[in-house]
């Protein structure tokens, strides 16, 4: 009958008790995302790394692709940048099984900027004055997560872009959705 009342406790204790070990020190994960840049003009995909350390934060290095219109008399010309990116982020939010988490992270920046595919004349015979270039800048980011599986990871990214050292737009606000796989 002991052994009974026992059982029958821990069994009744164990959902406030037992947690997914996630957010863990030296975990290591690899994430997808791509979304939208300034509202629906553009498009931006990335894959970076993420590894863990104390407190439930995390460090992220990641190279992504971003591509937007500017709008010009003669149409849309094509504005191109590679991303390499590195910043940290905190958790800020966590349920108690360990299941859903908001972060807010910073990020700093450098790209190459292509405008037009280098190409220097528009159609109707115009010159860009704009060139390639490298430009540099940071990035402020809230991100939502929410384990699907013990390794697999939903992402829901919004980040805020200041580019500096380009010849367009210096900020872009961007949404991204994505998946990260933990390794381990």
């Amino acid at each position: 009958m002991k052994k009974l009342i026992v059982l029958s406790f821990l069994v009744l204790l164990a959902p406030f008790t037992l947690s997914a070990q996630r957010y863990l020190s030296g975990m290591k994960g690899v994430q997808f995302t791509g979304g939208v840049v300034d509202g629906f003009n553009g498009f931006q995909t990335e894959i970076a790394y993420s590894r863990y350390n104390r407190h439930s934060n995390r460090w992220v290095t990641g190279i992504g692709l971003l591509n937007r219109k500017v709008s010009d008399r003669m149409g849309d010309i094509p504005v191109s940048q590679v991303t390499v990116n590195g910043g940290y982020f905190i958790n800020l939010l966590s349920d108690n099984r360990k299941v859903f988490f908001l972060s807010v992270g910073l990020s700093v920046m450098t790209r190459y900027e292509s405008i037009n595919w280098g190409t220097r004349y528009l159609p109707d015979g115009g010159m860009i004055q704009d060139r390639n270039r490298f430009i540099y800048g940071g990035s402020a980011s809230f991100e939502i997560e929410t384990y699907l599986t013990d390794r697999f990871v939903l992402l829901l990214n919004v980040r805020e872009r200041g580019m500096w050292g380009g010849d367009t737009n210096k900020f872009h606000n961007d949404m991204s959705l994505g998946l990260k796989y933990i390794i381990n």
